[in-house]
């Protein structure tokens, strides 16, 4: 086995370390190396930067506005970029989220979230656990119901990280009660200024960790929902398929544009 970098490996690495010489602003390098706390601005401009050169998804394909680099090829980016003193991007959107979307939004929602996740534009979180409801997702009790065109969320969700910058919350909630655990349990995308909707933080975390509370919160949701066997949300490992019945699917994102 040959562990040894490509010719075209290693002119890549010189063209990513050269990038990070550049243009990586020296303020953020700076933080980044004193450990100093890092801010939304801060992230947002190192993103946009990233944007600009066409690496702001490296591994996303390139018909959603990614570089589509090779496994090896975004290990050099985060090699080099830990030794230039880059922050990392913050994965909730862009390695979470987005791939959910690729495999199962409608071309619609794709057009309107991908180019605002990929250019920094929409910050979002993660709603997973829950009080009471850490690894064992099967136990969560945030309810999503049916109300025609919207669902309406009651519940509370945890461990936010970044939370109070989000525009953005996907939620693993619960659409139906007469099935096992581990079904009926559903993907929604919420918008963050939803009235119903307080951010407060956690007990005993850090500033950046954020409790969200749901309070008959209304998102929109599209007629069109997807049922799958299994899910696991943020990757691509699914078996779906496509219905427009309007059934509580295990897998279902809501609120389209």
């Amino acid at each position: 086995m040959n562990l040894n970098y490509t010719a075209e490996e290693e002119s890549f690495r010189a063209e990513v370390r050269a990038f990070f010489e550049a243009e990586l602003p020296a303020d953020i390098r700076s933080k980044v190396r004193l450990a100093r706390r890092m801010h939304k601005d801060d992230l947002v401009r190192w993103q946009k930067i990233l944007y600009r050169r066409g690496w702001g998804a490296g591994m996303w394909p390139r018909r959603y506005g990614g570089a589509d680099w090779s496994v090896v090829e975004q290990h050099i980016f985060d090699e080099e970029g830990a030794a230039a003193g880059a922050p990392p991007q913050i994965p909730f959107a862009l390695r979470m989220v987005a791939p959910v979307l690729m495999s199962f939004a409608t071309a619609a929602q794709q057009n309107y979230f991908l180019p605002r996740i990929i250019s920094g534009e929409d910050w979002w979180c993660q709603g997973y656990s829950e009080p009471g409801s850490g690894s064992d997702l099967a136990s969560l009790r945030t309810s999503a119901v049916r109300e025609g065109a919207h669902y309406r969320v009651n519940g509370q969700k945890t461990w936010n990280t970044l939370g109070q910058y989000a525009d953005w919350i996907f939620c693993l909630v619960r659409t139906r009660s007469d099935a096992r655990p581990q079904q009926g349990i559903s993907f929604l995308l919420i918008d963050m200024k939803s009235p119903g909707i307080t951010l407060r933080p956690s007990s005993r975390s850090t500033a950046n960790t954020k409790s969200t509370i749901f309070s008959s919160t209304t998102c929109r949701c599209r007629s069109k929902t997807w049922s799958a066997r299994k899910t696991r949300a943020g990757l691509t490992q699914n078996s779906c398929s496509r219905t427009s019945a309007p059934i509580m699917p295990a897998s279902a994102i809501a609120n389209a544009h």
